[in-house]
């Protein structure tokens, strides 16, 4: 849509590239894990080893997912084993499902945040080693500029991507 004019913006996870299309990365995002206490995960600070997690029930995105991609990525390098008992899109399921032991998942830490907001459940939320993260791009056309009303959109996506950072 970008590339035919239909749409003047997006934001898109990854750097690209696609022909036609500029990517301007403006947040990078790391994933964590979270799954209920009842998987024998210390709450610890340091990051949980992907070896750690070889053969636990995991709740993800459909394969087409970035999030998934991702998660697939890591855990084949590490050569451990992905045991996906359930594929969740909707994060209101999905914290239920994680809050209630069905399995744990691994999602950026905006998503893993809410998850444990919304869980009256004991969770652990750890960082994941090696890092898994995804970068947050803002895609315009290469070829047009920005509509004015576009471009005040855009001041606004930054800013409330820099809160983020926080």
């Amino acid at each position: 849509m970008i590339m035919n004019g239909r749409l003047e913006m997006a934001l898109i996870h990854g750097v690209g590239p696609i022909k036609g299309v500029r990517f301007e990365p403006i947040l990078s995002e790391e994933f964590y894990f979270v799954a209920h206490r009842n998987f024998a995960i210390e709450a610890e600070p340091k990051p949980v080893p992907v070896g750690a997690l070889d053969g636990m029930p995991m709740l993800l995105p459909p394969a087409y997912n970035f999030v998934r991609r991702a998660v697939e990525t890591a855990f084949t390098r590490s050569r451990i084993n992905l045991k996906v008992v359930a594929e969740v899109e909707i994060v209101r399921t999905l914290a239920r499902a994680v809050g209630s032991g069905l399995g744990a998942t691994i999602m950026p830490k905006a998503i893993a945040d809410r998850i444990v907001s919304e869980s009256s459940e004991p969770l652990v939320c750890r960082l994941v080693s090696p890092r898994i993260e995804e970068t947050l791009s803002l895609c315009t056309s290469d070829q047009s500029s920005l509509s004015e009303p576009a471009f005040a959109v855009k001041d606004i996506l930054v800013e409330l991507t820099e809160r983020l950072k926080l």
